[in-house]
């Protein structure tokens, strides 16, 4: 289904590394590492080194968030204002065309393969002034029931559920990428898995390195990295 429409070779692919030829996809790994190495750098130039911490330990969790399956999956298109008034429907609810295009880009399968903001509720992602009770509502009823009609559609076109299977663990996909780019989404994730033990800490330190590698506006003797270190090396004591 999705190698029967190819993307065109001026596509913008979304998030790729700076100097990445244009229309070049990259692994998901790959555009994993720069979502997380673009909150390194920014927190980094501001000197924020606590949080540039947090970042580097989600750098050490990039492997529990990828797929290996759809590691080189073709990248697919995605529409960035998908609402109700963008979706035109007959009398009958049925689907009939989807508008404005103007600003689309393509990403990997697996950022792709997620439920409607609708259906979705990413710890720290609610919009502000929305009622508690509608921020922490359960749609678990709801996206079983979504991916139940996915399934029965996609193996009437596919004869797989490849798809469906790729969005049923989405949830913690989605609440890992947001929180590369979402300040309170973020802070969310920090809270519940980036605590400072001995173990992140021994792994972070090894993506100081690795992190120094492909971003080469950094060098290890840095003020802003000699910090970094310093503050990792003092929590292992």
């Amino acid at each position: 289904m999705i190698l029967e429409c190819p993307l065109h070779d001026q596509t913008l692919f979304y998030g790729v590394p700076d100097g990445t030829p244009k229309g070049t996809q990259v692994s998901t790994s790959v555009w994993l590492t720069e979502s997380v190495d673009r909150g390194i750098r920014r927190t980094l130039h501001r000197h924020d080194y606590s949080t540039a911490i947090d970042y580097l330990i989600q750098r050490s969790m990039i492997p529990q968030y990828v797929v290996p399956e759809h590691e080189h999956s073709p990248w697919v298109f995605v529409h960035v204002d998908l609402h109700n008034d963008n979706i035109i429907i007959d009398e009958e609810y049925n689907i009939k065309g989807i508008i404005d295009w103007d600003c689309n880009f393509a990403v990997p399968l697996q950022k792709a393969a997620t439920f409607p903001k609708l259906l979705e509720n990413v710890p720290g992602g609610a919009p502000p002034g929305l009622p508690a009770t509608h921020a922490y509502l359960d749609f678990a009823a709801d996206k079983r029931y979504f991916l139940s009609i996915l399934a029965e559609k996609e193996m009437k076109r596919t004869n797989g559920t490849s798809i469906t299977q790729l969005m049923e663990t989405s949830s913690e996909r989605n609440f890992f990428e947001m929180s590369h780019h979402r300040v309170p989404v973020h802070r969310e994730f920090v809270s519940r898995f980036c605590s400072r033990t001995r173990e992140n800490v021994g792994a972070t330190l090894k993506e100081v390195e690795r992190f120094l590698d492909i971003n080469p506006m950094f060098k290890a003797r840095d003020e802003a990295m000699m910090r970094t270190v310093q503050m990792l090396e003092e929590l292992l004591h």
